[in-house]
C-alpha cells in the first residue's frame, strides 16, 4: 500500500468515492469531535454525501472560527493534524482558511481509517 501520510487530493477523492470509507471516516469524525463535545450528523446513504459531510464540517469551523477557536484548536490536536499543516491553513484568508481546514481535517480523519483497515488485516 502507498504511503497514508502522502495521499495526493485524487487519491483522497478516490476513497471518499468508497461510500463505507466515507461512512467509517465520518464515524472517526464523530468520535473525534465528542471528545470536544461536539456533534455532527451524518447520512452516507444520501446523495453526495461527502459534499454534504464537508459543507457540515465547514459550518462547524466557521462557528469555532468566530466564537471559540480554542475549541478548533483542541479539535486539530485531537485528530493529530500537524502543526506544519494547520498553521498553513490558519494564515490563510478566512473562506480559504476554513475550506484548507475541512480538506485536511476530512483527509487525516481518512488516513486514520486507511491505517486501521490496514493493520486490521
Amino acid at each position: 500500500m502507498k504511503n497514508i501520510s502522502k495521499l495526493s487530493n485524487d487519491e483522497v477523492k478516490a476513497h471518499f468515492d468508497d461510500r463505507e470509507i466515507l461512512e467509517l471516516t465520518a464515524r472517526q469524525l464523530v468520535k473525534d469531535l465528542a471528545l470536544i463535545g461536539e456533534e455532527i450528523d451524518f447520512d452516507a446513504s444520501q446523495t453526495n454525501a461527502y459534499i454534504s459531510l464537508y459543507n457540515k464540517l465547514k459550518q462547524l469551523i466557521i462557528q469555532f472560527v468566530e466564537t471559540d477557536i480554542q475549541s478548533l484548536m483542541n479539535l486539530l490536536y485531537r485528530i493529530d493534524l500537524g502543526e506544519k499543516a494547520a498553521k498553513s491553513a490558519l494564515l490563510k484568508e478566512p473562506g480559504d482558511k476554513v475550506d484548507l481546514l475541512a480538506q485536511q481535517i476530512l483527509k487525516r480523519e481518512l488516513q486514520k481509517v486507511l491505517l486501521k483497515k490496514e493493520f486490521d488485516k
